[in-house]
């Protein structure tokens, strides 16, 4: 699964939501997106972010959670094959640290990495328009109680 030009719809297309309403991905699931056409060698991009993610005070564990599986057959019966098949699940930050530390010569690293830009500086926005919007209530009710009901804005 190749993420071309569409980064948005590839990245929350694998997403996966657990229990309690948390979402989160499978490295398994992400490693392919992001061009690497093994497991093994996407797993440096994985220390690495951990890395990165630990030497900003978070958690690890709280983004990258180790997880091992039986590996199951793709026939219809759904045999277990006795191989245990190592994953993480991984929150959006983890992700975000992923596509940071990925491969920079791989285009889909790229385009991961001008996608969690875009969700940051869409987030930037929403949060400054509303402290304006809250700026503006504190104006409002300030001029309306204290100044005789003349709302200045």
């Amino acid at each position: 699964m190749k993420m071309k030009r569409s980064p948005v719809n590839v990245f929350e297309q694998i997403k996966k939501v657990n229990a309690y309403g948390q979402e989160f991905w499978s490295a398994r699931d992400l490693y392919k997106l992001l061009g690497y056409t093994e497991y093994s060698k996407f797993l440096p991009a994985i220390e690495r972010a951990q890395k990165a993610c630990s030497n900003s005070g978070q958690k690890i564990n709280l983004h990258f959670a180790h997880v091992s599986e039986p590996q199951k057959s793709n026939n219809q019966y759904g045999e277990i094959l006795g191989q245990i098949l190592e994953d993480f699940t991984l929150s959006r930050y983890a992700c975000y640290l992923i596509a940071q530390n990925g491969d920079p010569r791989k285009e889909e690293i790229a385009l991961a990495q001008t996608y969690f830009a875009i969700q940051t500086r869409r987030q930037e926005i929403k949060t400054t328009k509303l402290v304006n919007i809250n700026q503006w209530y504190v104006q409002v009710a300030t001029c309306t109680y204290g100044y005789g009901s003349i709302a200045y804005v």
